[in-house]
């Protein structure tokens, strides 16, 4: 299994938990309009560990960093 970024997997868990919580507050009726703005730091914690990954194996292809 190829090794991931720690933020992919953070974020990967953190949506899942953040969805399943969120599926169930609405089951309850609980739920508000603000409780969106927690899947943002999940998507934003994704898309850093995207990058990083991407930048990872690009140095790795090429043996040096683009400047």
């Amino acid at each position: 299994m190829k090794k991931q970024h720690p933020f992919i997997v953070l974020g990967t868990i953190g949506l899942a938990i953040s969805l399943i919580l969120h599926l169930s507050f609405i089951k309850l009726g609980i739920a508000t309009t603000s409780y969106w703005a927690n899947y943002m730091v999940w998507i934003i914690f994704l898309s850093m560990g995207f990058a990083q990954n991407r930048s990872f194996q690009e140095k790795k292809a090429t043996g040096h960093s683009k400047s």
